[in-house]
C-alpha cells in the first residue's frame, strides 16, 4: 500500500511542474457558472487584442465595500489581472500586473479590448478638480494648490491616471485644514475613483 501511494504522488508531483502557465486561471467560488464562462471568453479575447497581456491568471466580478460595511457584488461588472512583460524580461519572473475591467456587452460585442492611451493630462486634472468640490462640505472654501500640489501618473498597463491634488477647504467649525485627493481617470475620461484625505 505504501509503494502505491508514494508512485501516485509521484505522478501527481510530475504533473503539477509539467503543467503549461497559460492552464492556470482562478476564478473565486461565489462566481456563477454564466459569469465563470464569460470571464474564460474574456482572457481569451484580451490575450488575443492586447499584447500588453501576457498571461491571465485571475478573473472575478466586481466587488465594492457599501455603507454598512458589507461586500456588494456590481451586478454585470467584471475584470481579469493581465501579467505583462516589464523590460523585455521574462514573463514568468519579471512581469507586472493590471486590471482590465469589462462588462459583458465588451466580451460579447464587437468592442476592442486593446491597449488604450492614458486620457489628456489637462481634461484629467478639470475632472478631479470637480470631484474634489462634489465631495467638499463645504465647496466654496476650497482652494486648489495648483502648481506646488500637483502630481500625476500613468499605471502601467491599463493606462489609467492618478491625479494628486492638494486643496485647503474649511470644516464645519470653521477650521481651514490641509486635504490630498488622489483621483483615478480611466483611458476613457471617466472617473473611477477618488480618495480624499487630510494632511
Amino acid at each position: 500500500m505504501k509503494k502505491i501511494l508514494i508512485l501516485i504522488s509521484s505522478v501527481f508531483l510530475l504533473t503539477t511542474f509539467t503543467a503549461k502557465a497559460e492552464d492556470f486561471f482562478s476564478i473565486p467560488d461565489y462566481v456563477s457558472k454564466s459569469d465563470r464562462e464569460l470571464l474564460k471568453k474574456a482572457r481569451k479575447k484580451i490575450m488575443q487584442e492586447n499584447p500588453k497581456c501576457v498571461s491571465v491568471d485571475y478573473g472575478s466580478t466586481v466587488s465594492e465595500r457599501s455603507e454598512n460595511g458589507n461586500i456588494v457584488q456590481k451586478k454585470g461588472q467584471y475584470f481579469i489581472i493581465c501579467d505583462q512583460i516589464k523590460g523585455g524580461g521574462i514573463p514568468s519572473i519579471d512581469k507586472q500586473a493590471f486590471n482590465v475591467f469589462f462588462t459583458k456587452e465588451d466580451i460579447l460585442g464587437s468592442k476592442s479590448m486593446a491597449d488604450k492611451p492614458a486620457f489628456e493630462e489637462i481634461k484629467s486634472k478639470r475632472i478631479c478638480e470637480k470631484a474634489i468640490m462634489n465631495n467638499s462640505l463645504h465647496p466654496s472654501t476650497v482652494d486648489i494648490r495648483r502648481v506646488l500640489g500637483y502630481d500625476t501618473r500613468i499605471v502601467a498597463g491599463n493606462n489609467k491616471r492618478i491625479i494628486y491634488q492638494e486643496f485647503s477647504a474649511k470644516n464645519d467649525f470653521g477650521l481651514k485644514l490641509k486635504y490630498k485627493a488622489e483621483c483615478h481617470i480611466l483611458p476613457d475620461g471617466k472617473l473611477e475613483a477618488i480618495d480624499i484625505s487630510e494632511i
